[in-house]
């Protein structure tokens, strides 16, 4: 199966995680949350996929460094009373965030999800997509529009790159949501909108008056493709949206 590295600020839980994990077929790794510890199983265990357990604020500066060193996903197991600090999470590169208690067989089936997405993004993620003036370079994590390159926050590049690979076509609400935040923040919609506008101030030349990042009234949104010459963007076939 995979390799897994549980890393927790209780070690007893992280070891019972690692313990319980092992009978779905993981090779898992304990770990207690200490920068230096961390650093050096992630060289010697050489993961497939890192497991933190979140009890409080104090684990953030580890969160921040394995953000900028491990290029691996990350899942994160989350207090429940730390529920409005899940955005954050997510900023910081998290792969998934899950509150609380939650059963190993649940936590098995999300490594499983978030590694079949990591082997599709490695496999299509080599030749850059281009839309009129925008690339985007799933590879290098680059965002060009226009030549300028834009700053993107990692879940702004998610869900940028998934509404690039189906360029043209509206995406509903429960698909985005469902692949950028995880099948528990499916009827979340008020982080998409958030973030759709977080693009639109990146993207548009009129956040306010979209003409890349465009609504599709009751379905989701759509990545708008350029009209080729001479083709008027009204004689341009809508394509049929893309469901959860």
């Amino acid at each position: 199966m995979y390799r897994i590295l549980v890393a927790g600020e209780r070690p007893e839980e992280a070891k019972s995680l690692a313990f319980q994990l092992g009978f779905f077929g993981h090779e898992v790794t304990p770990s207690a949350i200490d920068e230096a510890l961390i650093v050096r199983s992630l060289l010697s265990v050489r993961p497939d996929l890192l497991i933190l357990s979140v009890q409080s604020a104090a684990a953030r500066p580890v969160v921040r460094l394995l953000s900028q060193v491990a290029e691996l996903p990350v899942l994160i197991l989350l207090a429940a009373e730390m529920r409005d600090d899940l955005p954050w999470f997510l900023e910081q590169g998290a792969a998934d965030c899950v509150t609380v208690p939650v059963s190993p067989a649940i936590v098995s089936a999300r490594i499983f999800t978030i590694l079949r997405r990591a082997i599709h993004e490695r496999n299509d993620g080599e030749a850059p997509i281009t839309i009129g003036p925008l690339i985007i370079d799933p590879r290098l994590h680059v965002v060009r529009h226009y030549g300028r390159t834009i700053p993107l926050t990692p879940t702004e590049f998610r869900l940028l790159h998934i509404l690039a690979r189906n360029k043209g076509r509206p995406c509903s609400h429960r698909m985005l949501l469902s692949e950028v935040w995880g099948q528990d923040y499916a009827h979340c919609s008020h982080y998409l909108r958030l973030y759709i506008g977080y693009l639109r101030q990146k993207l548009e030349e009129n956040p306010r008056n979209p003409k890349l990042l465009q609504t599709q009234w009751g379905i989701g949104y759509r990545l708008a493709v350029p009209a080729a010459p001479g083709v008027s963007s009204a004689e341009a076939v809508q394509p049929e949206a893309l469901s959860a």
